[in-house]
């Protein structure tokens, strides 16, 4: 499994969306989206009605990454994924708690 990239589209060094996906950032099993205009693809859409944690929408910078324990992008191609780390901002990920929930309830709901 070789690892994948995705391009991180922004404005004004605030995070929006992947080219391909959408984001959640995670701090302390809080679910975190972007607040801004971008695409609410399927996937997240499905996400946001499913999961039992709470939600929140705010501006995330880019100087703001190392405040998340967990970063995961959904969509349809890809389900649910989980960043490992970003070089360039010199984040890693810190635990896989949320990845492991989430991508079990969107795994037991498109297995049905």
């Amino acid at each position: 499994n070789s690892p994948s990239c995705e391009v991180i589209l922004m404005n004004k060094k605030n995070i929006l969306e992947g080219c391909t996906t959408n984001i959640i950032f995670v701090k302390n099993k809080k679910l975190y989206l972007p607040k801004g205009k971008y695409y609410f693809g399927t996937t997240l859409q499905f996400i946001i009605r499913h999961t039992k944690r709470r939600i929140v929408k705010k501006i995330i910078n880019l100087k703001d990454l190392g405040l998340f324990d967990e970063i995961l992008l959904v969509g349809s191609g890809k389900g649910v994924m989980q960043m490992q780390n970003i070089s360039q901002a010199e984040w890693n990920s810190k635990s896989s708690i949320m990845f492991n929930e989430l991508h079990h309830l969107y795994n037991s709901y498109i297995t049905r």
